[in-house]
């Protein structure tokens, strides 16, 4: 397909045309855009048989300019066309560059213009179609502009008023401690805090403030705050949930161990390090294997014992139940059993040991004395 162009404006010599577009090959158009100033002073359709662009206007002459911006790139071309023959030729061109840098030098201001209208109407758009509250403040912590605010509250109900009018006091300092550190030093600061919710409620918000520069210079901090009020209850509901289990573990009977898929103890209890006497550099090391070696020698059978916790670790699905004896008479009670989520993930093997020493000395007995 041939090149073609359009215009940007026409003067048919008694108006203003409408713009309109021609194919560029084989016009004189094209020498000119290719960067070289051209005048042809008569006989311009002859010379140029196939441009229709001449032959509609009835163009005699033709004096033509490329428009080339400061950085030496060609963003168009300016022409004169002309149903006499040109006089003065040299003259004319003259004025023509002149004009056509001028123009090459207006068309680049609307092109930045417009450029930056569109850049603004991106960051707008972006701005107000987020979830999370944008907002920008003064030195002194007046709100300048804001996105959207939690109801019955409105934008305008906001603007001009300290940022602290929405914050609990025991916050505030937060918040004007790191308003002074961002126009100090233009460092962005995060942090959370109470502030205003929904219909009058207070909730939780996670904030990031940073400089909004200027020529060099901080004019303003914006801050960017996503509500985490629910983010922080489910947060509250796992400590608390964590508390509880570990409180159980800690008050149960049995010694309970909890190892992850790579064989780091994620939980063991007072009564499991009580049970095998573990040393405290093996409780610290967080490692399944040196707590596996470090009880060995307490066992009757230290080979039997490692083949059962081997195949297990092997066959992560299986649960298993039996007896270890160690050699100062003790008897352990050991159940095992994978760690699954509600989804079927694994996430280890929970190990159970009960002391039933006592039990099983008062069966011995009851079986001597049926005897």
């Amino acid at each position: 397909v041939p090149p073609r162009v359009r215009t940007l404006a026409f003067w048919s010599g008694s108006d203003f045309a409408s713009d309109f577009e021609y194919a560029l090959p084989g016009t004189p158009c094209e020498e000119v855009l290719a960067g070289h100033p051209r005048s042809f002073v008569r006989e311009v359709r002859r010379r140029f048989p196939d441009a229709s662009l001449l032959s509609g206007t009835g163009a005699e002459s033709y004096l033509g300019a490329p428009m080339i911006d400061a950085s030496g790139g060609i963003v168009g071309h300016l022409a004169v066309l002309d149903t006499k023959a040109c006089v003065d030729e040299g003259r004319r061109l003259s004025v023509l560059k002149i004009f056509a840098a001028r123009a090459a030098a207006e068309l680049k201001r609307q092109k930045a213009e417009e450029e930056l209208r569109e850049s603004e109407e991106r960051w707008r758009s972006l701005v107000a179609n987020a979830p999370d509250i944008i907002l920008t403040i003064d030195r002194d912590g007046k709100i300048l502009s804001i996105n959207r605010t939690v109801p019955p509250i409105r934008v305008e109900d906001t603007l001009g008023r300290s940022v602290e009018e929405f914050i609990p006091p025991a916050h505030a300092e937060t918040v004007r401690t790191a308003l002074e550190t961002v126009f100090r030093d233009g460092t962005p600061q995060t942090y959370e805090t109470q502030a205003t919710g929904p219909h009058g409620t207070i909730s939780w918000y996670s904030s990031r403030m940073g400089p909004v520069t200027v020529g060099g210079r901080i004019v303003a901090a914006m801050i960017i705050a996503n509500d985490i009020t629910e983010r922080r209850r489910a947060d509250e509901d796992l400590r608390f949930q964590k508390t509880l289990l570990e409180s159980q573990s800690e008050a149960a009977i049995d010694g309970i161990l909890v190892v992850s898929k790579d064989g780091v103890m994620l939980s063991l209890n007072r009564r499991f390090v009580q049970m095998w006497d573990l040393p405290p550099e093996v409780v610290r090391s967080q490692s399944d294997e040196a707590a596996l070696h470090s009880v060995l020698e307490k066992l009757v059978d230290p080979t039997g014992f490692l083949d059962k916790v081997r195949h297990l670790y092997e066959n992560p699905g299986e649960e298993s139940h039996d007896e270890i004896l160690l050699k100062d008479g003790r008897t352990f009670d050991r159940f095992s059993a994978p760690v699954r989520s509600q989804g079927g993930v694994l996430y280890g093997r929970v190990w159970f040991f009960r002391d039933v020493t006592g039990r099983k000395r008062t069966e011995e007995t009851l079986r001597r004395a049926a005897e």
